[in-house]
C-alpha cells in the first residue's frame, strides 16, 4: 500500500488505441507549485506496502472511471504473483460497457515489466520473425508485412509471398494444422517455405527471430486520379523515436510529407489499416501540415480527465493533468511539409486505434465532408468492420518498483474530443465502404484493395459501395451497466498495441503483443500466431 503517492515529472504525453495518453518517469517526484510550494496529490492511505493496494490507491485518483470505483473495492481478493491481471481486469470492469459489443470500454489498460517496457516502448523494438501472416480472401496464407530491419526482408521477403509450410508443416486451415504450425512459431527459429508471386518459383528460408523496430513509414506513392494528383503514405506507427530530449520526431513522416509536397499533389490517401496509435504530439503534426491554412489557430482537439485531476489542479496543483484544449498550429516547426490538399481518404482496419484515430477525428470538421473511410471488413466471413474505437489514452505511466521484477502500469487517464465535442466511437468510425485486404499485392499497388477503392473515389468523387447507415456510439459516462452502441467487429485484437500517449508524458505504449485472433486479416506488424476463423 501506499502511505503517499506524488506525481512523477511528466516528460511526454502519449495517446494510444497499440495506442496510449501522459506517461511519467519511474520515480516519484514531488510537483513543485509556482510558489513554490510542495504540493503532493493525495493518494488514501492504506495499511500495508501491498502492490494491490498501490494499484488500487493509483486508479482512485488518476483512472479515468474512478468515480465508478466502490468504496468497498477489495483488492486483497486478487492474485499478488499474477502481475496484478487480475486486479487490473476488475478494475477495467468499472468501466461503462458497450451492451452490443459486450466489451467494457477499457479493453486497453495494461501492466508490464520494467525489462519489457525498456525493451519494446523505450528502444522500440520488438522480438519476432519480422514478418506478419494473413489469410487471402481465398485462404492462402500470405505475407501482410515485412520489416525493413528484418533479416526476412534482407531477404527478400515481401508482402504478397505465399507461405507453402512452416517447418515442414504444410498450411492448411484446419485447428490441428493451425495449432502445429502456431507451434512452430513458437520458436526462436523456423524454416518458411514461400511462393514469390508472378514467378511462381518456390524458396525455403530460414529465419531467426530478432529484435526489430518498426518501421515509421512503409511507402509513399503519387498517382494520377483523373484530373487530381494524389499522394499515398502507408503510415505505420505514430509510435515514433524520441530525440536525446526525449520528446517524438517524426523523420519518415518529414521525407514523405517533402516528397508530397514537391510533387504538388492536391489530395492525399493515408494509409493507416495497421497504425494501433502512438504520440499524439506526432498525430497533432500529421494535423497541422493537413489542415487548410483558414483553420490555423482553431481548436483541434480537447483532452478531458476526470473530476478528482480537474479537483486537484483548480486547488493549485499545477501540474497535474486536467481538461485541456490543443490548438491547430501550422507554425509548428516540427511540423512536416505543409500539403494543400482538398481531400483525405483513410485507409482503416479494426486496427486503427488511438492516435490513429484522433487524426481522424479532428481533421473531420475542417474538410466540409471531404474525409472518407475505406474499411477492410470484407473477407473476414464478410463482416463488418470499424475501426477500434479508442478515444482513450494514458496520460501516466506509474512505476511499481517494489513488484520484482519492477512493474509498470498503464491506467487510461484521459478521452479526446474533437471541435465539434465529437468523441462517440467507442465502437470504431464506420466507413464509407468496406473491400478487401488486399494481401496479395505489395503496399502502394494500385491494384490493392483499399487502394484501388481510395483511388476510384479520388477519380470519380463516388464511392460505389457503402455501408450501413451511420449509428451513435456510447459516450465515456454511459451507465457502466448497460447503453446502446455500434457494433464494432467482433474479431478486434485486444491483444496488440492500441493506443495514444498524451503530449506531455515520457515514452510509452501499450503491450506489443501481437496476436494473431480469430481474423483471416492480419496485422501489419510481425506476428508469432496465426488462429483462422
Amino acid at each position: 500500500m501506499l502511505t503517499k503517492y506524488t506525481l512523477k515529472t511528466k516528460i511526454l504525453q502519449l495517446l494510444f488505441l497499440f495506442g496510449i495518453g501522459v506517461i511519467y518517469t519511474s520515480c516519484t517526484k514531488t510537483i513543485i507549485a509556482p510558489n513554490p510550494v510542495i504540493k503532493p496529490v493525495p493518494v488514501p492511505p492504506t495499511a500495508t506496502a501491498d502492490l494491490r493496494d498501490t494499484l488500487a490507491n493509483l486508479a482512485s485518483v488518476f483512472y479515468l472511471w474512478n468515480n465508478n470505483i466502490p468504496a468497498n473495492f477489495a483488492p486483497h481478493t486478487y492474485s499478488a504473483t499474477d502481475n496484478l491481471d487480475g486486479e487490473l481486469s476488475a478494475l477495467k470492469a468499472f468501466s461503462p460497457l458497450n451492451s452490443v459489443t459486450g466489451n467494457h470500454y477499457d479493453h486497453f489498460s495494461f501492466i508490464l515489466t520494467e525489462a519489457d517496457y525498456q525493451k519494446e516502448f523505450v528502444q522500440g523494438v520488438s522480438t519476432s520473425f519480422g514478418v506478419g501472416f494473413a489469410f487471402d480472401r481465398n485462404d492462402t496464407l500470405r505475407v501482410n508485412y515485412a520489416a525493413h530491419a528484418s533479416t526476412a526482408y534482407a531477404q527478400g521477403v515481401r508482402r504478397g509471398w505465399k507461405i507453402l509450410a512452416i517447418n515442414g508443416i504444410k498450411v492448411a486451415t484446419d485447428a490441428n494444422t493451425l495449432s502445429q504450425l502456431n507451434t512452430a512459431l513458437g520458436g526462436s527459429s523456423a524454416s518458411f517455405s514461400f511462393q514469390i508471386p508472378v514467378s511462381n518459383t518456390n524458396q525455403t528460408l530460414s529465419i531467426t527471430k530478432q529484435d526489430i523496430p518498426d518501421d515509421e513509414v512503409i511507402t509513399t506513392k503519387v498517382f494520377k486520379a483523373g484530373s487530381k494528383t494524389v499522394g499515398y503514405i502507408a503510415y505505420n506507427t505514430f509510435l515514433t523515436q524520441l530525440n536525446k530530449s526525449g520528446v517524438p520526431i517524426h523523420p519518415g513522416m518529414d521525407s514523405s510529407f517533402a516528397n508530397l509536397a514537391k510533387a504538388n499533389i492536391t489530395d492525399i490517401v493515408i494509409d493507416l489499416r495497421y497504425n494501433g496509435g502512438g504520440y499524439t504530439l506526432v498525430s497533432e503534426q500529421m494535423d497541422n501540415a493537413l489542415l487548410p491554412a483558414s483553420a490555423d489557430h482553431q481548436v483541434l482537439y480537447t483532452e478531458h480527465y476526470n473530476d478528482t485531476l480537474n479537483k486537484y489542479y483548480k486547488l493549485g496543483y499545477k501540474n497535474v493533468d486536467h481538461d485541456t484544449t490543443i490548438n491547430i498550429n501550422e507554425a509548428n516547426v516540427a511540423n512536416p511539409a505543409k500539403l494543400n490538399v482538398n481531400s483525405v481518404v483513410f485507409i482503416v482496419s479494426d486496427n486503427t486505434a488511438s492516435a490513429a484515430e484522433l487524426v481522424i477525428n479532428s481533421i473531420t470538421p475542417y474538410f466540409n465532408g471531404n474525409v472518407k473511410l475505406i474499411g477492410l471488413g470484407l473477407g473476414r466471413d464478410k463482416q463488418y468492420q470499424n475501426t477500434a474505437g479508442k478515444p482513450f489514452g494514458y496520460a501516466g505511466q506509474f512505476g511499481l518498483p517494489a513488484a520484482k521484477p519492477i512493474l509498470e502500469a498503464f491506467l487510461i487517464n484521459f478521452e479526446t474530443k474533437n471541435s465539434l465535442g465529437v468523441d462517440n466511437y467507442v465502437s470504431g468510425f464506420v466507413p464509407d465502404a468496406q473491400v478487401h485486404d488486399g494481401v496479395e499485392f505489395d503496399f502502394g499497388d494500385p491494384r490493392e484493395d483499399g487502394l484501388a477503392k481510395a483511388l476510384s473515389y479520388e477519380s470519380t468523387n463516388s464511392l460505389a459501395y457503402t455501408t450501413r447507415s451511420n449509428q451513435l456510439a456510447i459516450g465515456r459516462f454511459a451507465n457502466p451497466s448497460g447503453g446502446a452502441g455500434l457494433a464494432m467487429n467482433p474479431f478486434i485484437n485486444n491483444h496488440r498495441f492500441q493506443g495514444m500517449i498524451s503530449r506531455s508524458g515520457t515514452a510509452s505504449a501499450a503491450k506489443k503483443n501481437f496476436i494473431y485472433q480469430n481474423t483471416i486479416q492480419g496485422k501489419i506488424r510481425p506476428i508469432n500466431t496465426i488462429i483462422h476463423h
